[in-house]
């Protein structure tokens, strides 16, 4: 190899190392928190970290649940203890209640896939919402956590329209 044939080498190789410390900084910063003129941005793998343990009440019965650290579950836990009715929805795999109170949403990555024993808000119509069956993914569910017990949301859907359900810390 000639003088020209190294420099060419050398040029490449130093490409390479540039593209590899470009993409190692990126995925370093998209696993870390961003503060923007005070309000901190956070990326989905750091959301799922913190998590809050609720008492759900319905039928002189406790259930425990897990809510995530969304923006949502915040506003939801600051207006503990919380009784709303909840009823059937039509399609007969969800109980929905209406919200006396509009939660923030921040910026967080929810998960939109509706699935028995979670728990979400639906945005759209500002309502809470369990599910004890699967409707799969929809733009506006945003679910805030899960039953720790999955027969938890089987016997709420036996329970009749205008159950009285009490969330507590």
């Amino acid at each position: 190899m000639n003088r020209k044939h190294f420099k060419l080498a050398y040029f490449f190789i130093a490409i390479l190392v540039a593209v590899a410390l470009f993409i190692h900084y990126n995925q370093q910063q998209s696993s870390s928190q961003v503060n923007l003129g005070g309000k901190v941005m956070t990326s989905k793998q750091s959301n799922s970290t913190i998590k809050h343990h609720v008492t759900i009440n319905f039928n002189n019965q406790n259930f425990s649940a897990t809510l995530n650290d969304s923006p949502t579950t915040q506003s939801l836990l600051k207006k503990l203890p919380l009784t709303v009715q909840f009823r059937t929805y039509g399609n007969d795999k969800e109980k929905i209640a209406d919200l006396p109170f509009t939660p923030e949403l921040g910026n967080y990555e929810y998960d939109d896939n509706g699935q028995a024993g979670k728990i979400a808000y639906w945005q759209p119509d500002n309502r809470l919402v369990i599910y004890y069956g699967s409707v799969g993914h929809y733009p506006g569910i945003n679910v805030i956590g899960n039953f720790d017990d999955p027969k938890a949301a089987a016997l709420l859907q036996k329970a009749p329209d205008d159950t009285e359900v009490t969330f507590n810390k």
